[in-house]
């Protein structure tokens, strides 16, 4: 019979050992990821988002900064146009936006253009406070900014348009109304400072609250019928709200002394000198007697309503000059009216 050799003991050890050495080897090797071993694979598309990413960086970081200069307002005066020069300041910045994933699963940040503006002291409105898209082409030098409200806003969609040629920026500044003005700016600062929430709500409360404090005292006027002609005294004083904004708002007092009265909101607009008052609704609805709807314009502290309807709904108009109530009060209200209506 054939008797089979047996291996060495010392041989057969070290095959054993052999074996075991190539299966733990192996078997750590095919649990590792590829990820492990040579990082994330970069696809094709990757690199063609990447490209793109560095491309828009570069197109808007010669332009961002701050541009100063002028706007030249458009107000309608007697049937024509004058315009207002006042100071203006346009601000260009870049924040990236999220756009999905790349396949390794990091973040796409897409660069997005940021434009705000600010007007001159004398003139304050929201839309100051709010971010226009931007939009720009680096061959034509074609520089958009645009905002669209929100549902409910009391802003209108917005559009300045022009051009940057070097820097030098000449644009336009339209809204559905036509053009309200146009401007021209130079820039002068590459950095933008960045504001807080908190700091952008508390600088548009002092912002308003300047605003409204030139306009804010008392307003004495001769109010006519147009039928019957006769004249009654009223009082309109102006004066500011502070809460979570700052509002302004308006007593109506008829005859100075009567001891009634009326509250009224009031709606300004620097950009046409406009000023809107409208009565606070009543419990149940409708408005208090006595109480008035108006509007008409604000201009170098005089006050022109030419339509002011009462409750009944009948039309007339009101004019007077502002009385500062701190720096020079109305020492006689009643005095004062019966003045006026010459009795």
């Amino acid at each position: 019979m054939y008797k089979q050799k047996l291996m060495p003991k010392s041989l057969r050890f070290l095959f054993s050992f052999s074996l075991l050495v190539f299966a733990l080897f192996n078997l750590t090797f095919c649990s590792l990821d590829v990820e492990d071993i040579s990082g994330p694979v970069e696809t094709a598309d990757d690199r063609r988002i990447q490209d793109q990413l560095n491309k828009l960086q570069k197109k808007f970081s010669p332009i961002v900064g701050r541009y100063r200069g002028t706007f030249y307002l458009r107000k309608k005066e007697n049937n024509s146009y004058t315009t207002h020069p006042v100071p203006f300041e346009m601000r260009l910045h870049v924040l990236p936006f999220h756009s999905g994933y790349k396949s390794d699963g990091t973040p796409i940040e897409i660069p997005r253009l940021i434009g705000h503006i600010d007007f001159s002291e004398k003139i304050v409105d929201e839309i100051e406070y709010v971010p226009f898209i931007a939009s720009y082409n680096n061959i034509s030098g074609q520089l958009n900014l645009s905002y669209e409200p929100k549902e409910n806003s009391t802003l209108v969609p917005t559009v300045v348009q022009g051009q940057l040629l070097g820097s030098i920026y000449k644009g336009e500044y339209r809204t559905p109304d036509g053009v309200v003005g146009e401007m021209e700016l130079k820039k002068f600062d590459s950095k933008v400072p960045s504001l807080s929430p908190e700091e952008i709500a508390e600088q548009k409360r002092n912002d308003f609250a300047g605003l409204y404090s030139i306009m804010t005292g008392d307003y004495i006027g001769k109010v006519t019928d147009p039928v019957t002609k006769n004249s009654q005294c009223l009082m309109i004083t102006l004066y500011v709200t502070y809460g979570e904004a700052v509002d302004l708002r308006a007593l109506v007092r008829w005859g100075a002394a009567s001891g009634v009265d009326f509250p009224l909101n009031v709606k300004y607009s620097p950009f046409t000198d406009e000023i809107i008052f409208t009565p606070f609704p009543i419990a149940g609805g409708g408005v208090p007697v006595g109480s008035l709807t108006a509007y008409g314009t604000f201009k170098d502290e005089f006050l022109d309503l030419p339509h002011l309807t009462l409750a009944k709904g009948n039309v007339r108009s009101f004019r007077a000059t502002r009385h500062d109530m701190g720096r020079t009060p109305i020492k006689n209200p009643v005095a004062t009216c019966k003045a006026l209506i010459g009795n």
